[in-house]
């Protein structure tokens, strides 16, 4: 039991249907929610107890004519409308109701498979009401509305700007005008503190950004939910089997004043979670600092950003550690999981080497593309990236690219130099490569590359 009521919920791979019996009010309400394969949530329909008489019989059922689809995290409909969203990096900074333009609302790429997702979406509907016991409607046409917006009806005068705390929580939130309109604090764990309202609009994303669903009180972090007034997760921490001494529901270690747990599968550094560019606890060991302040280094060029961020998908987890490498290297080592969940990053104390922990990332994020073998053409991406970051952030460390023995460090250079800027061809590349070969140590007998392997990056260099 919570102040929301008693909730039933049944899972199972597409659905999760919740009944909650309200307090508040006297009527029942059916909850209904839909996923992507990525586990994230697409559709919610939601409705109260209908009445109908049937030959003089009354029989209950719950119509869902209340939706909201989540066409992207960009675009969230409602029956009341649209809303767009704004980010900076993956910080939500602003909603604005939308007013028109939605042109391409037909386009329907593979119109086949829209039939067979949507005639599964019903099957697997009426599997889980019977499960549950309950029997619902779904009206039709409750986004019918959209088709209106097509062509632009309005200006978009309505803005709401998002003003978080330490922990990305919403705390205030202004208007275009730079007036408050909302006033928001948390307790500890994310129970409401305060809540201040000038106008009729409240805000969906509140304690870390996340939405609160408001049929159950529960935070939806994607693809599992948080509790606030039990302060726990409803599904086990995917990363629970490397905190053996926590529960596995445990929200973000016991520390909700100084961590954040976006969604459960995060970089780790000396077992504290790393949020990207975020700023390192106090009360760590000057290693741990080091550590971090390299990792921030890396992810302050755009090369480094763009691994990291691809790094901190769901399922996964990396690890950065000042522990001696496993194998024994006197430098650094990338060491897989062996199941594409993620590794740990080595460096024998050298912690505040940009170069070397850029090396190994990369070594973590060839693995995270199913190219984690060891070639000629491997390790040369890695040292080129490393390279690059330390370019960028003029860091000393250990040479990534130092030829040995005869060879003209002229052409040497201007090859790596052509890769690094971005303009140079399969010709540079492989030059490269075949200069690794003969001029690296221990490098001879390992193949230059293994079919299927890509210029991952030469891919990062090319994005902008």
């Amino acid at each position: 039991m919570n102040r929301y009521g008693t909730n039933e919920h049944l899972c199972n791979v597409s659905t999760w249907l919740t009944r909650c019996l309200l307090r508040e009010r006297a009527d029942g309400t059916l909850s209904f929610y839909q996923y992507d394969a990525n586990g994230e949530r697409t559709y919610k329909l939601t409705g109260g107890i209908a009445m109908q008489n049937i030959q003089g019989h009354w029989r209950s059922y719950n119509l869902l004519d209340n939706p909201t689809l989540y066409t992207s995290p960009y675009l969230v409909s409602t029956p009341k409308g649209y809303t767009k969203h704004y980010y900076a990096e993956s910080e939500r900074v602003a909603s604005r109701i939308g007013g028109g333009g939605l042109a391409d609302i037909d386009r329907n790429d593979n119109p086949e498979m829209f039939v067979i997702h949507y005639n599964r979406s019903k099957e697997l509907s009426n599997q889980v009401q019977e499960c549950l016991g309950v029997h619902a409607k779904v009206s039709e046409s409750h986004l019918a509305f959209l088709y209106e917006w097509r062509e632009i009806r309005e200006k978009e005068r309505d803005c709401y700007w998002y003003h978080p705390d330490h922990l990305g929580s919403s705390s205030w939130i202004t208007y275009s005008d730079g007036k408050a309109v909302q006033h928001l604090h948390y307790m500890p764990w994310g129970e409401d503190f305060v809540n201040q309202r000038t106008t009729d609009y409240a805000a969906r994303f509140t304690f870390s950004a996340k939405e609160k669903d408001a049929e159950t009180g529960y935070s939806y972090f994607g693809a599992r939910y948080y509790n606030s007034d039990l302060s726990i997760w409803l599904s086990v921490d995917p990363m629970s089997d490397k905190y053996p001494s926590l529960s596995p529901y445990t929200y973000c270690a016991n520390n909700p004043i100084k961590l954040v747990d976006p969604n459960g599968e995060e970089w780790e550094i000396d077992g504290y979670i790393y949020t990207p560019g975020g700023t390192c606890p106090d009360n760590v060991s000057q290693s741990t600092k080091d550590k971090w302040n390299t990792m921030n280094k890396i992810y302050g060029t755009r090369e480094g950003k763009t691994v990291i961020d691809a790094m901190n998908k769901k399922g996964v987890c990396y690890s950065v550690s000042s522990e001696k490498c496993p194998s024994g290297p006197a430098g650094g080592e990338y060491v897989s999981d062996g199941n594409k969940t993620g590794g740990t990053i080595y460096l024998n104390g050298k912690n505040s080497d940009v170069g070397l922990l850029a090396h190994e990332m990369f070594h973590g994020y060839q693995d995270l593309n199913n190219q984690g073998s060891q070639t000629i053409h491997n390790e040369l991406q890695a040292r080129l990236f490393a390279t690059d970051i330390q370019n960028q952030t003029f860091s000393p460390g250990i040479p990534q690219l130092t030829p040995k023995g005869d060879i003209l460090p002229e052409v040497f250079s201007y090859n790596v130099n052509k890769v690094i800027s971005g303009t140079y061809s399969s010709q540079n590349m492989q030059y490269l490569e075949d200069t690794f070969k003969e001029h690296f140590d221990g490098y001879e007998n390992v193949k230059i590359r293994k079919e299927g392997q890509t210029d991952l990056y030469g891919t990062i260099k090319r994005i902008y």
